[in-house]
């Protein structure tokens, strides 16, 4: 793993998720990666992109493993649009059966340049959060929407696109509402909803202005 972008997640593959996809000339397979949030009841359904080694390791382990590797961003046309955009993947080039040892389930670390102006986002509870768009650093170009709670918004507010950052967080992902009509189930017989994936960011590492 490249020291810019790298993480773990601990949970277990939905198999029957697995697809195939061709993109750049090279063969993957995608599918979800159920992942527990620490210390709370609700899940998050991260799309992960392997190599079909990786997915067959995946397979022998069984149940519950860690996977290994970074974020990586494909730029792909979603649904009937015609318009190709960036979907994030947890990217994963190792599997490791001994999960004991991963004191958390998710984490990763990003670095990249600020692309586009931080905005806030109002919830229902009367919060706010305040998102940008990431460009990520090379080998893993893309884009990625990150988003910071109240405690350290003040930092990234006043950021603007061609600032470079460097974080820690968490892969986060959320129900999209869309006009699908068919509902997919998982293994565990929960409604399959097409979700966004974004990042949570935790700690602000470094900052370096343009």
């Amino acid at each position: 793993m490249n020291s810019f972008t790298s993480g773990f997640l601990v949970g277990k593959f939905l198999t029957d998720t697995a697809t195939k996809l061709h993109y750049r000339d090279r063969d993957y397979v995608v599918g979800d990666f159920r992942v527990d949030r620490d210390f709370s009841d609700n899940v998050d359904v991260v799309p992960l992109l392997m190599s079909e080694k990786i997915y067959s390791q995946i397979l022998q382990a069984k149940g519950i493993v860690a996977v290994l590797g970074n974020v990586k961003s494909l730029r792909q046309q979603t649904g009937t649009s015609t318009t190709k955009r960036s979907k994030p993947y947890f990217s994963v080039e190792a599997v490791d059966k001994h999960i004991s040892k991963y004191s958390k389930q998710n984490t990763i670390t990003l670095a990249g340049q600020i692309a586009k102006q931080p905005w806030q986002v109002s919830l229902a509870n009367g919060k706010n959060l305040t998102y940008f768009t990431l460009h990520l650093q090379y080998p893993n170009t893309g884009y990625v929407n990150c988003f910071v709670r109240e405690g350290i918004a003040k930092y990234v507010q006043p950021l603007t696109p061609g600032d470079t950052v460097k974080f820690s967080g968490r892969l986060y992902t959320r129900a999209i509402k869309t006009d699908m009509q068919t509902e997919r189930y998982d293994d565990n017989g929960d409604i399959i909803r097409p979700r966004a994936c974004e990042v949570m960011v935790n700690n602000l590492k470094s900052v370096e202005r343009k």
